[in-house]
């Protein structure tokens, strides 16, 4: 009888153990889960930080015109000579509705619209919103093309995936003075 209640205790014991085991492979299961989407969402606010900074900076180069075409609170379209090769490229930037996207799980989720000479470009790198604030000389806001010193850009990217019931957000600002608008020649 004793070595059937040493048997039995050694079997709760066992049970035990593996029950940890599978617990402890879940936590870190679900804690690679969470920093890859962490670390997606990063990278994707990066990416598209660098690729719009470098586009806003080189507002008006080579242009002897009107720079900045339409100045809107979640759009903007503006001329540049991009790659410096003589040819003046009309930029647009816009952010679509979330209807239009159903491949991701976040309900939030937004197309990203780059129109480069009517080449359009959609990506989807879980941006969630994106602001554009226009500033004349005096650092007042303005929405008057011709008066624009300053672009404040904000935008918010999240997650495709839930991440523990939420979505892993990043959120990037930053005020842009373009070099070549008529109003920053002189600075």
């Amino acid at each position: 009888m004793a070595v059937l209640i040493d048997i039995f205790g050694a079997a709760i014991i066992a049970g035990i153990l593996l029950l940890t085991i599978f617990g402890l492979n879940a936590n870190l299961n679900q804690a690679n889960y969470n920093k890859t989407f962490s670390l997606i969402t990063q990278t994707n606010t990066v990416t598209l930080a660098r690729i719009i900074e470098s586009d806003l900076v080189k507002i008006g180069y080579h242009v002897s015109t009107s720079a900045i075409l339409t100045a809107k609170s979640d759009s903007i379209k503006f001329l540049a000579d991009l790659a410096d090769d003589g040819v003046i490229h009309t930029i647009v930037y816009a952010i679509g509705p979330t209807s239009l996207l159903g491949t991701t799980k976040n309900p939030r989720d937004r197309m990203l619209y780059r129109v480069d000479n009517g080449s359009l470009i959609a990506a989807n790198v879980g941006l969630t919103d994106l602001s554009f604030t226009y500033f004349d000389n005096n650092g007042d806001s303005t929405s008057t093309p011709d008066l624009v010193n300053s672009i404040n850009v904000k935008f918010h990217v999240e997650s495709s995936e839930p991440v523990d019931t939420a979505y892993a957000a990043v959120f990037w600002e930053k005020r842009i003075y373009p070099r070549n608008l008529p109003s920053n020649l002189n600075n």
